[in-house]
């Protein structure tokens, strides 16, 4: 499916959208494949880096969270979401003992 916004737009919206259900499902290594997979389609969308690093984030891993934005931020340099997710994640670690 190809859209005015490029290729697999609705498939990619499909992919984040069964990533972020296994989340919410307690199922990260399935969100996890989804998201990599929307992203395998269209790297140049911030959310399935978004969702991944919450995933990453919420299995304990803030350094690999953070890499994720990072690299979600190389695409989309002035995403809102990502800054602020990833300023979230490194005050979170900052204060963590």
């Amino acid at each position: 499916i190809v859209s005015e916004r490029g290729i697999g737009t609705p498939v990619v919206r499909s992919r984040n959208n069964r990533g972020i259900i296994a989340m919410r499902r307690g199922d990260p290594t399935s969100a996890v494949v989804f998201f990599r997979a929307a992203r395998g389609l269209r790297p140049d969308l911030p959310d399935s880096y978004f969702y991944e690093a919450k995933v990453l984030n919420g299995l304990g891993r803030p350094e690999d969270a953070i890499a994720m934005i990072d690299q979600g931020l190389v695409a989309s340099p002035d995403n809102q979401m990502l800054l602020t997710a990833r300023a979230e994640i490194a005050a979170a670690r900052q204060a963590s003992p």
